[in-house]
């Protein structure tokens, strides 16, 4: 295998470093850069005692065979660029103990935590709703699988953001409903979400032990692939139909746990039985989703979920899903619960479930390992998640249900169990 090692490139620059790092983020993301150049990191400067005219230096991580050694795409690419013209030509490389004194932690310094690039984040209105818009899915343009790795690849270099730079983000690139193409990559193990919905983080690196080979999920690069091609490790390609998620990556099952974790995967086994064992039952995980206090239903509009659909309604006086609107023009969908005289948000499906009045049901068929979900029933992100990761695809769509694959009847039991879902069995 092919060692790679990190060095910095300096630059001297006239202005603002932070102002040309937001500016060239986008531009490195989008020709494919991130790759070579995972962190920028620019000079704290003092105003006050500045002496050389406003001039500054920033530092370029470039990773590859050698220090000194410059891609062939990033000289092509990045060297030609205004800003990039004025290169330390006295030094040709540098390491990071020697510019650690030089560089600080301001909001545009890059942390080693996730190699991010960082990306300045414009505050959205006040009253902006992170939860809005998760209802049933938009349509989609085919064929995305290329957009949703770089999207993910993108995620991965930043490490952490807003819903706002998410949402921003993803709209760039394409790919539709915002809240949508979120709730799919948290469900596929790659993404976390805070509990009141305005930031997102890349979760870890997990490599997932199924008895047919691992399942990747998680942060991820576009080198991944080329350094288990290097070390000689056959990796099990597949890509949804539509193109509507990440390419999934799959290991062989022979591979070790040591062998697992020297590759920079954590090694977990069966990380969708993992996760379901620890998840609480229903009126746990209720009571577990962020209040929002303080609110006067009278002045408000409201509607309340009514098995298929909102309906008018005046004060909500019932235990149920509404929607909220303003006279400001915004809308929050939550959940009331009267016994506790408490308002709460979470995702749409998951409100949507705590307020359904009537038998909640599911068919599991043993043989094929398949379980079947009512659309109009369908479970919680977080329950509906550990369904996912069972074979890290997305569920099918049957009869009015939803398809999961590869689902153990133990994980099918144990999730229809904390859900008080009656689970009827098929020979299908």
């Amino acid at each position: 295998m092919t060692e790679v090692t990190r060095w910095y490139m300096g630059f001297r620059y006239k202005g603002d470093p932070e102002a040309l790092v937001e500016k060239i983020s986008p531009y490195l993301y989008r020709e494919n850069l991130t790759e070579y150049i995972p962190i920028i990191r620019t000079e704290k400067i003092d105003k006050k005692r500045d002496t050389r005219g406003g001039e500054c230096y920033f530092f370029v991580a470039i990773e590859s065979e050698k220090p000194g050694s410059v891609p062939e795409p990033v000289q092509r690419k990045l060297l030609p660029l205004e800003g990039f013209k004025k290169l330390i030509k006295e030094k040709p490389f540098f390491t990071l103990e020697e510019i650690r004194g030089m560089v600080g932690k301001s909001e545009y310094s890059v942390t080693e935590y996730g190699s991010r690039i960082p990306y300045r984040t414009r505050e959205p209105h006040p009253h902006f709703d992170p939860f809005a818009g998760n209802g049933p899915p938009s349509i989609q343009p085919e064929n995305q699988t290329a957009t949703y790795d770089k999207l993910l690849y993108i995620l991965s270099a930043w490490g952490t953001g807003s819903w706002y730079t998410f949402s921003k983000l993803s709209t760039e690139l394409g790919l539709g409903e915002p809240s949508h193409i979120i709730r799919k990559l948290i469900l596929l193990g790659h993404l976390e979400r805070s509990s009141d919905g305005k930031r997102w983080s890349i979760a870890p690196a997990v490599a997932s032990y199924q008895e047919d080979g691992y399942v990747l999920c998680g942060q991820r690069s576009s080198q991944d692939l080329l350094r288990l091609k290097n070390d000689g490790i056959e990796v099990r390609q597949s890509r949804h139909p539509l193109g509507h998620i990440p390419t999934r990556l799959r290991l062989p099952p022979q591979l070790t746990r040591q062998e697992i974790t020297s590759l920079g995967w954590i090694w977990v086994e069966d990380a969708s039985w993992q996760l379901a064992q620890h998840l609480p039952d229903l009126a746990g995980w209720r009571d577990s989703l962020e209040p929002l206090p303080g609110i006067v239903p009278s002045l408000y509009q409201w509607q309340r979920w009514e098995g298929d659909r909102f309906v008018d309604c005046t004060i909500p006086d019932k235990t149920g899903l509404y929607q909220m609107d303003s006279d400001g023009g915004w809308r929050k969908t939550l959940f009331y619960d009267t016994e506790a005289e408490t308002w709460r948000q979470g995702d749409w499906y998951g409100l949507r479930f705590l307020a359904l009045q009537e038998k909640r049901y599911a068919n599991y068929a043993p043989q094929s390992e398949k379980l079947w979900i009512p659309q109009i029933q369908r479970w919680p992100q977080i329950y509906e998640r550990a369904l996912v990761l069972a074979s890290g695809l997305l569920p099918e769509r049957s009869q009015g249900g939803l398809v999961y694959s590869a689902v153990s009847g133990k994980l099918a039991q144990t999730l229809a169990d904390k859900l008080s879902v009656t689970l009827e069995r098929s020979h299908a």
